[in-house]
């Protein structure tokens, strides 16, 4: 009390916000029980979310939750957010989600489908989708023992591009890819055996017309 400090609006949470108001995308929250930021993605819909709100997090997690599972931050400014966040992976993962949150896979997705994801750096990491729930997915790490598992938002930036492949079809077209190369390379020998076998056959009718 005797030395009062300055608090950014943005350090500040609502504790209890009203729950009639309906809150729109972009709107930056604090979900206490896991103690993670995040912004609304997609609001309340009986059709396309069973009327709860998606929350897209700073570790790159996505969930759904009713309004009274999280604090409104008391600033709303969403460009101040992003200057202040200084990871630059996470502002383009941001700015990717908002300006892509109508043309969601959620569709595409099937459970088992083998996919790659760009969570921890540059590196991708093969994972497997175990569940999905609308427009976000649960998938299951190979490689990693810390943080196994995790929902993820399905049109997510950190999912490699190439993806929607089950691993059986992909091990078919790597198995076509393969027999066809051995066609093409059988192909081109027996082309080359029968070029060769034609000159020896050519130099030997040669030195047969010599020596007569």
């Amino acid at each position: 009390m005797s030395s009062p400090e300055c608090i950014h609006k943005r350090e500040l949470y609502i504790n209890k916000p009203n729950p009639l108001i309906s809150l729109p995308i972009r709107t930056r929250i604090y979900h206490h029980s896991s103690s993670l930021l995040g912004f609304i993605l997609e609001q309340p819909c009986p059709m396309k979310n069973f009327n709860r709100y998606l929350i897209i997090y700073d570790n790159y997690s996505a969930s759904y939750h009713l309004q009274i599972d999280f604090h409104l931050c008391l600033c709303q400014d969403f460009q101040k957010h992003m200057l202040n966040i200084d990871y630059s992976e996470l502002r383009s993962y941001y700015k990717h989600a908002f300006q892509n949150f109508n043309t969601s896979k959620q569709s595409n997705w099937t459970i088992g489908t083998i996919i790659r994801v760009r969570k921890f750096g540059t590196q991708y990491h093969h994972a497997r989708i175990i569940d999905k729930d609308c427009s976000i997915i649960k998938i299951c790490f190979f490689e990693r023992k810390s943080q196994p598992e995790m929902w993820i938002y399905a049109n997510s930036s950190i999912i490699e591009s190439f993806q929607g492949l089950s691993l059986s079809r992909k091990l078919q077209i790597s198995s076509s890819h393969n027999t066809i190369e051995d066609i093409i390379i059988s192909d081109t020998d027996i082309s080359r055996l029968r070029k060769r076998k034609t000159n020896v056959n050519n130099i030997n009718e040669g030195i047969s017309i010599r020596n007569d």
